[in-house]
């Protein structure tokens, strides 16, 4: 049975993921975050930008390529348009923001590469501001999340196996004094060894 995108079970999945890959939580972390910030930053190439980035780093590279589909089919419609206006605010543009933002809610993903020509220059510089402001703003966030979040699932998964390791002592114990409560040695009296 496949997962779907808006069933909570793929939302648990992708963090058990997560949690599994290898790595120190800071690294991961990391990875996170700059997944998301190219994520945000730009339509086309965000992967191998991420990956590159990654690998100069040093981190999960495979972590940083998947945070980058934070925008995906579903979210292109929201954080598009409010890329764009949020970088119009640091653009003195002609362009009629109101036109971009109803452009970017109907693009589709396989129309990306369109999108330049269909926002012109201008449009195009607005969207990269506001995508890496953006994008800047939210992977702090992510990362802090995701660090805190791999660290203290690490602790608790330590924590379960020393109790495990505990019990299996404790049990260890426990049957080998019943062992000996069951087949108690005769006494045997020991006489001291006189001096000759």
């Amino acid at each position: 049975m496949a997962l779907k995108v808006t069933d909570r079970k793929f939302y648990r999945y992708i963090v058990l993921k997560l949690m599994r890959q290898k790595g120190t939580p800071n690294a991961l972390a990391l990875s996170v975050a700059i997944g998301i910030f190219f994520g945000f930053l730009i339509p086309l190439g965000q992967m191998i930008l991420a990956v590159f980035v990654a690998w100069i780093f040093k981190v999960n590279k495979i972590v940083a390529a998947a945070c980058t589909w934070v925008t995906n089919p579903i979210t292109i419609p929201l954080i598009f348009p409010f890329n764009i206006y949020l970088g119009s605010f640091f653009i003195d543009s002609k362009v009629d923001k109101e036109l971009i933002v109803n452009t970017m809610k109907d693009v589709k993903l396989n129309e990306i590469g369109q999108l330049g020509a269909t926002l012109g220059t201008e449009g195009v510089l607005m969207f990269v501001i506001g995508g890496s402001l953006l994008g800047a703003f939210l992977s702090p966030f992510a990362f802090t999340f995701v660090y805190f979040a791999v660290k203290r699932n690490r602790e608790r998964k330590v924590e379960r196996s020393l109790k495990k390791k505990l019990k299996r002592q404790q049990k260890l114990e426990q049957k080998q004094q019943d062992e000996i409560d069951k087949h108690p040695q005769k006494k045997t009296s020991v006489l001291p060894i006189s001096e000759q």
